[in-house]
């Protein structure tokens, strides 16, 4: 995955969103992205070698591990943040169908209006307004949902020390012992954090987006 291409594309695409969908995208990416390559990556490096168990079955540790994370932090995170990213790219597409409208109507020669055509911002009102909002509420479906899937997947966002299995082929219930359960979870209630702060950034820019059209609509009546 190529985060500095979807931070471009992104980037391009905020240049139609407001001011709080730019910190949004800062929070994202900073407080997310950044951390989840250059930290977390590495501290869930090691959670299933380190996985230990008591006892010496051959399997009994792949299933127990299996059994208590049926899914990686780390990859659990990078689809959210995939996903949480996807709606924004509707801007992009509603944009690009404009800019392709109107250089319909440009005649073939004028270059400076073409070369502004591509800059422009275009105000958020119209269809552009309900493309915005679209892409606000499925952002906080999916910030949301995947949420609520971390906190019942792993039964909270604590990394437990010792966790016990019974499953097959393990001979009788047995320990295991996760590795540096303590700084995983202080990586987990970071992220989650995060994402916290990002639904409450989508949620004021619904209210923005609301306010912005009751705006628009008042000066166009006057």
């Amino acid at each position: 995955m190529s985060w500095p291409a979807l931070y471009a594309q992104l980037a391009g695409t905020n240049r139609h969103s407001t001011s709080l969908g730019k910190v949004w995208l800062s929070v994202l990416f900073i407080f997310r992205v950044m951390v989840l390559v250059v930290a977390a990556e590495s501290v869930w490096g090691d959670e299933q070698s380190d996985f230990t168990c008591n006892t010496l079955q051959p399997g009994c540790e792949n299933v127990c591990y299996d059994q208590f994370f049926p899914v990686s932090h780390i990859r659990l995170w990078s689809l959210q943040l995939v996903f949480v990213s996807t709606p924004t790219l509707l801007v992009s597409m509603y944009v690009a169908y404009r800019n392709h409208c109107d250089k319909r109507r440009i005649l073939q020669g004028q270059e400076e209006e073409l070369e502004t055509l591509k800059k422009r911002r275009l105000p958020i009102a119209g269809a552009l307004w309900w493309t915005y909002l679209c892409s606000l509420v499925f952002k906080m479906i999916f910030e949301g949902g995947f949420m609520y899937a971390l906190y019942v997947v792993y039964d909270g966002f604590q990394m437990p020390r010792l966790v016990q299995c019974d499953q097959w082929p393990c001979p009788n219930l047995v320990d295991c012992f996760v590795s540096r359960p303590t700084e995983k979870t202080i990586f987990t209630v970071f992220m989650a954090t995060a994402s916290s702060i990002c639904m409450v950034l989508n949620l004021s820019s619904i209210t923005s987006t609301y306010f912005y059209s009751g705006k628009s609509k008042k000066q166009e009546i006057t």
